[in-house]
């Protein structure tokens, strides 16, 4: 028997619900929350992939400059067969700096870069008067870096200053034009540097510091009076002669062997690492895109240069530079960039050069006339003799007043620990002193400098110095100064200090050379 059909119970509509103030306040916040929480762990992701992709870059670049680098060049390298002498026709240390890359440091030399560069031109067969650039190993610019012993621009590739009309070595360094806006607008950082400097109106800046700690004439004379300019030789492969490099460098890396066993290793590491990176950095990306950003850097591994640096700068700009540094620790001494003029490193930068007489020294050095003796003094002692001699000569020829004046912007110098010029001025000053017809204000002028110039703090000669010997003999001479106790004495302590720096030089170069 069918049950009978029971009417549907009628369904009263659902009343909607209308949010509330505080309802929608807080899906707000709940979504502000977590798109923050997003941001913050896609950051954080991001900050230490790109550590792990720096690691991993590093080891590629190690990878592929121990094998496949070498293997390549040492190849590349046998079709140039060619040579052509070249001479160098300007020579710059550029000096790479990022005033954005300091933060909160305010010494800006340990961030700085200065690699050596030079301009050679060349004539043969296939071109006329044809120009190329170099530039070389970039070291960290540090404050104890110094210009008159730049070293080469890389393994057997020569690098030399140009020289004035004098025989003189003009250094110059080339900076980007807003390091130089920076170095300009700021005050020496160290106070040291403040209370160093002589008095005068000029305001102190970082630029005018720079210019100041660089800045000696004496060694500058004595490297240019000394030697010439070495040869510069290019190596040029007949099929494209347009592209010379340095012989050195060609003959020194067909010299290097491969490596492959470093090669693999760095390889094999470095592949994990970067994919272990990359897939932090790309994780929120789609596949395809996530693919392409880890696969195209590794086919451009072999031109990465200094742009890989650069990329991982815009996701991890500290830790970008220190693998700048590492990178440039890998193989700094075979690195060569070689270019076209305008392309060289800080080619068209703002230009700082050092001349001997000019600048601070004008004063005293550049009231005297300088012509590098035929033939040239034959090392660096007998160099700063002729020099000095040089100057003496001029000096008998002054009237009293100018040479009292010289010897007391010396005096001036060395009391404001500005004494870069004086060792040019000893054996003048010293025949001041000793002869019985000096006029009494020159007598007084380079009697004050003498005194002066063996007062603490004292411009001691060292060993690596240019010139070193030299420096001894000229500071022995003033021994016989009397009285004893004013100039002689301290002098004897300086020369005794001197010979037994070069004592212990001697002893370690004996030390180090034992097989």
């Amino acid at each position: 028997m069918a049950r009978p059909k029971l009417p549907k119970k009628a369904v009263p509509p659902a009343t909607p619900v209308t949010p509330t103030v505080e309802s929608r306040l807080g899906l707000h916040t709940a979504t502000l929350i977590a798109n923050a929480l997003g941001v913050a762990i896609t950051r954080v992701y991001t900050l230490v992939g790109a550590v792990i992709v720096g690691m991993a870059g590093l080891l590629l670049t190690v990878g592929w400059q121990a094998g496949p680098q070498k293997a390549i060049e040492a190849h590349k390298f046998t079709t140039y067969n060619l040579r052509a002498p070249a001479h160098i026709v300007e020579s710059w240390l550029a000096v790479e700096f990022d005033p954005k890359l300091m933060g909160r440091y305010t010494r800006w030399r340990p961030f700085a870069k200065a690699a050596p560069c030079v301009l050679v031109e060349y004539t043969n067969e296939w071109a006329v008067g044809a120009r190329h650039a170099f530039c070389g190993a970039r070291l960290t610019f540090y404050d104890h870096y110094t210009l008159h012993d730049a070293g080469p621009l890389t393994t057997g590739v020569p690098f030399a200053w140009k020289r004035d009309e004098r025989g003189f070595i003009a250094p110059e360094i080339r900076i980007s034009s807003e390091a130089a806006q920076w170095l300009t607008t700021h005050a020496p950082a160290s106070p040291l540097a403040q209370a160093k400097a002589p008095p005068g109106p000029e305001t102190r800046t970082e630029m005018t510091e720079l210019i100041r700690m660089l800045d000696s004439p004496v060694d500058a004379a004595i490297i240019g009076w000394s030697g010439a300019a070495p040869a510069f030789m290019l190596a040029l492969d007949p099929m494209q002669p347009e592209r010379p490099l340095p012989a050195g460098y060609v003959e020194n890396q067909a010299r290097l062997e491969t490596s492959w066993m470093v090669s693999v290793l760095a390889f094999g590491i470095g592949l994990a690492l970067w994919y272990a990176g990359i897939s932090m950095i790309v994780a929120h990306l789609p596949r395809s895109l996530a693919w392409f950003i880890a696969i195209a850097p590794l086919l451009a591994l072999p031109w990465w240069g200094d742009y890989f640096p650069r990329a991982l700068r815009t996701m991890n700009a500290s830790f970008a530079g220190v693998v700048t540094d590492m990178l440039g620790d890998v193989n700094k001494a075979d690195r060569l960039v070689a270019s076209a003029p305008e392309d060289a490193a800080l080619a068209d930068g703002v230009r700082i050069d050092w001349r001997v007489g000019s600048g601070a020294y004008a004063d005293a050095l550049g009231r005297f006339n300088f012509k590098r003796p035929q033939p040239p003094p034959a090392n660096d002692d007998a160099a700063l003799l002729a020099l000095n001699d040089t100057i003496a000569e001029q000096l008998r020829g002054m009237d009293p007043a100018t040479r009292a004046s010289i010897f007391e912007q010396l005096y001036l110098h060395k009391k404001a620990e500005r004494a870069r010029a004086g060792y040019l001025f000893l054996r003048g000053a010293k025949e001041a002193v000793l002869d019985p017809a000096s006029p009494p204000e020159v007598y007084r002028a380079a009697r004050a400098f003498l005194e002066e110039w063996v007062t603490q703090p004292v411009e001691e000669p060292w060993p690596d110095a240019p010139g070193f010997e030299a420096r001894v003999q000229l500071l022995q001479e003033l021994t016989t100064i009397p009285p004893p106790s004013v100039v002689a004495i301290p002098a004897g302590w300086i020369v005794s200090r001197g010979e037994e720096r070069s004592r212990e030089a001697r002893d370690k170069h004996k030390t180090n050379s034992r097989p």
